[in-house]
């Protein structure tokens, strides 16, 4: 098959890549040149991409919509992309109140159109907020921080302003057919802080664990992306679309949606599925809503990254500038690992298949895991990251001890978890003295498969 691949700056390049290795020709359009490489073909534009046909066209992220909703018009299997996606994605009052409408409960949210006005909010309230997800330990910390913000790093536009709610923080997904449901919804639960314990700059995703439900409407599905199926139906989506959320006292809290792959989860599913994965775009994008093969276990995905990342600026220039200067660092993967467990992201090979860093963004590759257990998943994602070959590599390796307290906590809620570890993985954690971990394991080793029987 043929894929065609609409990219706003490269997240997708690890899926294109295993497209590639499944044996599909492939070719990429990344709107942004200089995160654009050679790991497959590369095309400056859509209607170039089209040429000769294409049985799949995967949008991997908002801010393509018109063009996803044309395709569709013409005939083309569209992945991803809609103005609706857009609109969900990049305006978080229409998010929120979509959220409202359909029966998803929500904290309090304050929307500002100017960072100074926020500014002024914030020194006047007394609950704790987070400022477009970030969050800190006092009014002040957050105060002084937009002040930051706005003088040094020239921030513009709207600010969300959400009260802030202690408890599981956890994605929801499921992937839809032209708009029917796919049954066999996911969980992940993403490391968002640079540093182990979530500390340090605030990131889209240092890590993931993720695993499948064996009933296609868990309690967490209900109280969530179950409510928005008739509007699912209605825009004829193909695709994934998850919900963060946070859950307390037995209630499901929505944050933000994310209506297109979700990153980096999106390569911990991947190691989770039981079939090609050219074929589930290839099935999905064509209307066939045939539950995705997904194995037990949990899927594991690792961020591998070299500095200056996690560095932004607003000011476009200075961003690109300073990520120049690591390009072309020489990086090395065995191939074993390439064919199963790696997922290139900003890098580039030559002609004799050697891999450089892309110097766009910093972001080198996935370093990927699975098992039954998590200790298991989190083990071979930890050996492949530990593998790469590149100079001053970062990355976070407390994910599954992170996902293992948040899942507990789940447990002890009522909603559905799978057992995350095997008996003998005792030895390990009380050779590890980590008390708390202990405590939740040999609980949850012998409470969690009955808490899914009583939930089934």
């Amino acid at each position: 098959m043929k894929f065609l691949i609409v990219s706003n700056e490269g997240a997708s390049n690890g899926i294109a890549w295993k497209l590639k290795k499944e044996g599909h020709e492939v070719c990429q359009f990344i709107k942004e040149p200089l995160a654009r490489n050679s790991l497959v073909t590369q095309v400056t534009s859509i209607k170039e991409g089209l040429r000769g046909g294409v049985d799949v066209i995967l949008f991997d992220s908002p801010g393509h919509g018109k063009e996803a909703d044309d395709l569709r018009t013409e005939g083309y299997n569209v992945i991803g992309g809609g103005i609706w996606n857009d609109k969900l994605a990049f305006d978080s009052k229409f998010s929120m109140k979509a959220m409202d409408s359909f029966g998803i409960k929500t904290q309090p949210s304050y929307l500002f159109n100017n960072i100074q006005d926020a500014m002024e909010f914030v020194a006047q309230h007394n609950k704790p907020l987070s400022f477009n997800g970030i969050r800190t330990k006092s009014q002040d910390e957050l105060l002084s921080h937009m002040i930051h913000m706005k003088k040094h790093l020239g921030f513009e536009g709207k600010i969300l302003l959400q009260e802030a709610i202690e408890g599981v923080d956890v994605s929801v997904e499921v992937w839809y057919a032209k708009g029917k449901v796919c049954p066999q919804p996911t969980s992940s639960f993403d490391s968002h802080g640079f540093m182990p314990g979530d500390l340090g700059a605030t990131t889209v995703s240092q890590s993931s664990v993720i695993f499948a439900y064996p009933k296609r409407e868990p309690r967490i599905v209900q109280q969530s992306l179950k409510k928005i199926d008739l509007l699912m139906e209605r825009t004829k989506y193909s695709g994934p679309l998850s919900i963060r959320g946070v859950v307390k006292a037995g209630k499901f809290y929505g944050l933000e949606f994310t209506p297109s792959i979700k990153y980096s989860s999106i390569y911990a599913f991947i190691r989770l599925l039981d079939e090609k994965l050219g074929d589930v775009l290839f099935r999905v994008a064509s209307g066939d809503n045939k539950a995705i093969k997904l194995k037990e276990g949990f899927g594991y995905s690792v961020k591998c990254t070299i500095p200056p990342y996690p560095f932004t600026h607003a000011i476009a220039v200075i961003h690109k500038e300073v990520y120049q200067r690591i390009a072309h660092q020489k990086v090395f993967i065995e191939k074993q690992d390439l064919d199963t467990r790696i997922f290139p992201l900003d890098m580039y090979n030559d002609s004799k298949g050697n891999l450089y860093t892309g110097g766009f963004n910093g972001v080198v590759c996935e370093a990927t895991g699975y098992g039954l257990d998590l200790w298991e998943a989190e083990k071979e994602a930890s050996v492949a990251f530990r593998k790469i070959g590149v100079v001053h590599k970062q990355g976070r390796l407390d994910g599954a001890r992170t996902a293992m307290r948040k899942m507990d906590d789940l447990r002890r809620q009522g909603y559905e978890v799978p057992p995350f570890v095997k008996p003998e993985i005792l030895v390990f954690v009380e050779e590890s003295k980590d008390e708390k971990i202990a405590s939740i394991i040999v609980d949850a080793s012998v409470s969690s498969a009955s808490a899914i029987q009583e939930h089934n």
